[in-house]
């Protein structure tokens, strides 16, 4: 455990705590992006998945596909990313099930996407398919990867000069393509109407989200 880390030391966590077994708990976080948009996150500290003890990974397995089938049933199908250490805000292993549909409310607008690899435009040839082994490598090549998943799951870490991984924060696109200013572009830059807002988003989540 490490103390100052806000998903080892629950108290300092500003998250809804929705699930939770041994090794692992759900949560939605904070400057969410959608009702519906939660965390899967490592209760062993760990920068990236791929620094997970081996022996985690069949529970994993079996905790993210549950929490992929009832984000899907409540809110629809999601997609999914981890910031392996490359743009990630917190160091500490956590993935992300974000929405790919919102409707309208009085607090936000809309958004709807077909497919998360055409938003962030991913260039052709960049990226492999996701495997542990694959991920495991690019950590200690690279400092870490980004796992982003939607129909199909790649892995991303050595990117070209005209494509950072910047464009493939979740954060950024929200803002940049779809012009949504209730996404904070930092977690840590949220305001005090966008905590509010927040407050709304994860109670839909509490009331809809069953495990």
């Amino acid at each position: 455990m490490i103390e100052n880390c806000v998903f080892c030391n629950r108290k300092l966590d500003k998250g809804d705590t929705l699930y939770e077994t041994d090794n692992f708990f759900v949560n939605s976080g904070l400057g969410v992006a959608a009702p519906g948009h939660v965390m899967l996150i490592c209760k062993y500290h760990c920068d990236c998945f791929a620094q997970m003890p081996a022996a985690m990974r069949a529970e994993f397995k079996e905790i993210k596909d549950l929490v992929c089938r009832k984000v899907r049933q409540a809110f629809g199908e999601p997609f999914m990313v981890e910031y392996g250490v490359l743009e990630q805000s917190v160091p500490h292993a956590h993935l992300h099930f974000i929405p790919k549909e919102r409707p309208a409310s009085e607090y936000y607008p809309a958004y709807r996407m077909d497919n998360v690899f055409s938003i962030v435009g991913v260039p052709a040839g960049l990226g492999v398919d996701a495997t542990w082994e694959l991920a495991e490598i690019m950590r200690q090549k690279f400092g870490g990867y980004i796992y982003l998943e939607d129909g199909i799951a790649r892995l991303f870490a050595d990117f070209p000069e005209n494509y950072s991984s910047k464009n493939l924060s979740y954060r950024r696109f929200f803002n940049d393509k779809f012009g949504l200013a209730d996404i904070p572009k930092a977690w840590k830059e949220i305001t005090k109407e966008g905590i509010e807002i927040d407050r709304i988003k994860k109670e839909i989540t509490r009331n809809k989200l069953r495990f």
